[in-house]
């Protein structure tokens, strides 16, 4: 200062190890252990001031420093949180806080996407630096202001918003969807991680997003909301898509027998995303029909236990979407032989077609075709539980299906042959 005889020394930390040190408050002192300082002056009276650095153990004759500085009025008041770009959020404690000399009481207000002002709270210890707001159940953007008679100073325009979680809907081979919950806001801006930071990558009005995976690569994505005044939300945590456990709609599907007369039926989903009924359906003569429905889709695994007929069932999973859409599962089969080991189908059969014979077992099985004179038309080895026979081009008439076991006959069938379609 003016008077050289008044010196503000650096605030500083005991580095004793002990609690006593720990808990102690700074002190001013010279300071030779730390390369950042803090001189602080209350009050400071009017005239010129001095500032001196003093380096000790220097590593280098010369060294570069900086000096940054403040002021703060005694009687002047700032708002330090919120500021623009930080976000408050609905139906939570908000801590707002502000910087000032002033003491007494005020008031705080707020004013929702632009509307009128409405005191939040009256009688605030300005002295106490801070005020816990538990917000409204709002949407969109709000400002806040002290009342202190005629001075109003107010906070920057900032985000009034939850969090959106983006979550995977489905990963299929050649698409993913990524959806969030809804805002009553307009739009959405989507981020995707780039090759260092997420950068935005496109806006969207609606809370799903569909993309071929041949026109985007992008693995990492998170949402933001738009609010008024063009002020975009915080975004939410990044959500790698592929990492979440999730597939396309049918990861497998699955039938086997169970007991002599049920066929137990396992649905696997890769995703329950807007399902709205899963149906298990069996081939019948006139086509598939339901044997068991589910709705509403709760659970990625779907088990059913269903009648199933002797011989050969066919079964398969529909899912039907909110959006009208339907998908299906592979189909499966299940061979129910109550006792009887061969099933042969169809009978009547036309010429040329593919016979079918079901076995229960098939060790060194054989399948011969005569007609009535006993003269062979066909052999066969039998190697699967359901085999096909391509029956020759021969005409119409009675013919005589034999299996075969170890050179002897086991079971004969008559076989009516229709003309070729």
């Amino acid at each position: 200062t003016s008077n050289p005889t008044i010196k503000f020394l650096p605030w500083v930390l005991s580095s004793a190890p002990s609690i006593t040190a720990l808990q102690s408050l700074p002190s001013r002192g010279v300071d030779s252990l730390n390369n950042v300082e803090q001189i602080s002056i209350s009050n400071p009276l009017t005239g010129d001031y001095q500032i001196t650095v003093i380096a000790k153990n220097m590593a280098t004759p010369q060294q570069a420093y900086s000096i940054a500085w403040q002021y703060d009025l005694a009687n002047d008041f700032s708002f330090t949180y919120p500021v623009k770009g930080d976000q408050l959020f609905p139906l939570n404690n908000n801590l707002i806080r502000w910087e000032t000399g002033l003491t007494g009481a005020a008031s705080i207000q707020s004013s929702i996407n632009d509307g009128a002002w409405e005191t939040i709270a009256s009688n605030i210890d300005l002295s106490k630096k801070y005020y816990s707001w538990f917000s409204p159940n709002s949407i969109g953007t709000v400002q806040l202001r002290m009342v202190m008679g005629q001075n109003m100073p107010t906070t920057d325009t900032v985000a009034l918003a939850p969090i959106i979680s983006a979550k995977t809907g489905f990963n299929c081979p050649d698409s993913f969807l990524l959806y969030w919950q809804k805002l009553p806001v307009k739009n959405y801006q989507v981020y995707r991680l780039g090759q260092q930071y997420q950068e935005p990558f496109l806006s969207v009005s609606d809370t799903t997003v569909i993309f071929q995976k041949w026109n985007v690569s992008n693995q990492v994505f998170t949402v933001a909301p738009i609010l008024p005044n063009n002020i975009i939300g915080l975004r939410g945590y990044a959500l790698d898509y592929t990492k979440q456990g999730i597939g396309c709609y049918v990861k497998g599907f699955i039938a086997d027998p169970s007991g002599l007369k049920n066929a137990q039926l396992s649905l696997q989903l890769g995703t329950i995303y807007q399902i709205k009924k899963v149906v298990f359906e069996k081939q019948t003569p006139s086509g598939f029909a339901s044997v068991f429905s589910i709705s509403p889709v709760i659970n990625d695994q779907i088990n059913a236990i269903v009648t199933a007929t002797n011989g050969l069932n066919i079964y398969r999973a529909k899912i039907e979407l909110e959006n009208g859409s339907i998908l299906y599962s592979s189909q499966e089969q299940v061979l129910i032989f109550d006792g009887n080991p061969f099933y042969l189908f169809p009978n009547p059969a036309p010429s040329g077609s593919i016979l079918k014979l079901m076995s229960e077992n098939v060790d060194n099985l054989d399948i011969v075709l005569s007609d009535i004179m006993g003269k062979k038309l066909l052999v066969q080895k039998i190697n699967s539980y359901l085999e096909g026979i391509q029956l020759p081009l021969i005409p119409q008439g009675i013919y005589y299906v034999s299996i075969v076991q170890n050179g002897k006959i086991i079971k004969t069938y008559p076989l009516i042959v229709t003309k070729y379609k």
